[in-house]
């Protein structure tokens, strides 16, 4: 992947060969009538390392989404630049990207159960060594029809999206549908230009810092790159330089990692960044000191806030696999731990029970907010659901005049929900 390039060009590989398959039932349904391909995240990943040999990268998904539209375009309409991208469009746990053919008026869509669109889902089966890719489709489901239906009428009645850092382009129905407090990934578009204008006015002070850190002479120039050249991650700004002999027999690239401090809370908790550098270079020299073996990049320097600084060196089919897993985990844990018993307290078949209890669900529940949701809705629901009015009952427990807390926190979502739509005006 060449990140100089535009999103719709950055994966440089061809379009492979893929055979198309659909079910007998369905070959009626003509390629050239259907208006919407519907592909679930969740394949991303490995159709990307078996054709690119590159691993999606959730944060800067749209190079990603422009090649599976090409392959998807040019197995099915025979053209490559037919399909555009749509729409991110979730399906309860489950997130599926939209394609459009751009070459349907909507006036001329077919009409199919009352809808002017036509909507399949995309399926690319396990790649077998020296055979092509296969895609395989079906008529979708009618709750994805029902979304990407919806996200036609978003579309049609207002055109506006957001531009939202790393994310791209957002629509309102996907603003609304997200976990994440969609107002606050909202300011950071702005802070990240903001901190990287700010960067690039101390570029002399940049090139000045680099050469102390890594104590260069007068032999040696340091220039830091334009901001285009510059890598941004979930937290930090990768400012690039080069450092090369004035002679121009070597040039080698130096990063410095620079925290955003929006995105580190450092105006509403003083030291986050200070806290967050001590304990990288705390990892770093952890790693160079017991494991030098590892190979990691090697750090100059780094620099506090106090001036500081120093030169010291699932759900689904992955569930299947991962029990799979687990089990040989156990199966092996177990043996060693006959061989090492101590004491009576056997920790294989602790962490059996809590597997067939559904407790270790629980415990990651309380690790991830995000995931919490969809853990119990999987997991632990089916087997521990309460009626409706025991679950009215208990809810008085949980504190005093808990249904007016219940309520405030209703109207606290209406008042977000209608804050998320100002954004789109």
């Amino acid at each position: 992947m060449d990140e100089n390039l535009p999103d719709n060009e950055a994966i440089t590989v061809p379009v492979p060969a893929v055979d198309v398959t659909a079910e007998v039932r369905n070959k009626a349904l003509q390629a050239a009538n259907i208006t919407h391909f519907t592909l679930r995240y969740a394949h991303i990943d490995s159709l990307m390392q078996t054709i690119a040999d590159v691993s999606y990268d959730s944060n800067k998904p749209w190079p990603f989404w422009f090649f599976i539209g090409k392959i998807v375009s040019k197995a099915s309409l025979d053209d490559e630049d037919r399909l555009e991208w749509f729409n991110a469009v979730r399906v309860r746990t489950r997130e599926f990207i939209a394609f459009s053919d751009t070459s349907i008026p909507n006036q001329d869509r077919p009409i199919h159960g009352g809808r002017g669109i036509e909507v399949v889902e995309v399926d690319f089966p396990k790649p077998q060594p020296g055979e092509n890719i296969k895609l395989f489709w079906k008529p979708a489901r009618g709750i994805i029809c029902q979304k990407v239906e919806n996200s036609s009428s978003h579309f049609v009645a207002m055109t506006n999206t957001l531009q939202l850092s790393t994310l791209g382009p957002v629509t309102l129905e996907w603003a609304l549908a997200e976990e994440r407090n969609v107002i606050k990934l909202a300011t950071y578009e702005p802070a990240v230009n903001r901190f990287v204008q700010d960067l690039w006015s101390q570029k002399v002070t940049l090139e000045k810092l680099v050469r102390y850190h890594m104590n260069l002479g007068m032999r040696y120039e340091c220039t830091v790159l334009p901001p285009q050249n510059w890598i941004q991650g979930g937290f930090n700004v990768c400012v690039l330089a080069e450092v090369s002999s004035l002679a121009g027999k070597k040039t080698s690239q130096i990063i410095l990692r620079c925290p955003m401090p929006h995105k580190l809370a450092e105006a509403r908790y003083p030291g986050t960044i200070d806290e967050k550098m001590g304990c990288e270079v705390g990892a770093y020299a952890w790693v160079q000191d017991k494991c030098p073996e590892i190979p990691i990049p090697h750090l100059f320097g780094f620099g506090l806030s106090n001036g500081q600084h120093a030169i010291d060196g699932l759900t689904g089919e992955s569930l299947t696999e991962f029990d799979q897993v687990r089990q040989e985990f156990l199966r092996i844990f177990e043996e060693e731990e006959e061989s090492f018993r101590a004491h009576a307290f056997n920790l294989t078949q602790v962490m059996r029970e809590t597997w067939d209890s559904k407790g270790v669900w629980f415990w990651y529940c309380l690790s991830s907010v995000n995931a919490m949701y969809f853990l119990l809705e999987a997991h632990i629901l089916p087997a521990r659901s309460l009626s409706p009015e025991t679950e009215r009952i208990l809810s008085k427990f949980w504190s005093r005049d808990s249904e007016a807390i219940v309520k405030a926190k209703v109207e606290d979502r209406k008042a977000y929900e209608e804050e998320v739509r100002r954004l789109f005006l």
